[in-house]
C-alpha cells in the first residue's frame, strides 16, 4: 500500500481547508472586536496564559467586575490574547457582526443571480433616473 493513499491525502486536504476557514473567521472576529472598541491584552506571563487557557475559547462570555458587565473573548491558540469590552463595545460588536452578515448574504445573492438581458426590458435612457 502506498504511503500517499488518495483517501489519506483527501483527509489531510480537508482538515487543512477547515483550519484555514477557522483561522480566517477568528481573524475577522478579532478585527471586529477591536473596531468595536474591545481592548486586546497579551497573555505575556505564565499566570496570564494559565488564566487565558481556563476561559471559554473563541466565544464571547460576560463577567462582572466592580458591579459592571465586561465582555471577554479569549484566544489562547492564535493571538494568545484576551479581548475585553464594555457593554457599549459589545453592542457595537453585535451591530457590526449583523451588518457584516447582511453584506455577505447580499453579495452571495448577487453572485447567484442569473445573467439578465437588459434589452428584454425595453429601452433605457436618461428618463430612467
Amino acid at each position: 500500500m502506498s504511503r500517499w493513499n488518495p483517501l489519506y491525502l483527501s483527509v489531510v486536504f480537508l482538515l487543512s481547508a477547515c483550519a484555514g476557514i477557522q483561522e480566517r473567521e477568528t481573524l475577522q472576529t478579532e478585527r471586529t472586536l477591536s473596531a468595536a472598541g474591545f481592548q486586546m491584552r497579551l497573555a505575556d506571563t505564565p499566570e496570564r496564559m494559565t488564566q487565558l487557557q481556563a476561559l471559554p475559547q473563541r466565544q464571547i462570555a460576560v463577567r462582572q467586575a466592580e458591579g459592571n458587565p465586561y465582555y471577554i473573548y479569549a484566544d489562547a491558540e492564535d493571538c494568545k490574547c484576551i479581548y475585553v469590552g464594555t457593554e457599549k463595545a459589545y453592542q457595537r460588536f453585535e451591530k457590526m457582526t449583523i451588518d457584516q452578515d447582511i453584506a455577505a448574504e447580499e453579495a452571495t445573492a448577487w453572485e447567484a443571480a442569473p445573467a439578465i438581458d437588459m434589452g428584454v426590458w425595453g429601452p433605457w435612457g436618461p428618463w430612467w433616473y
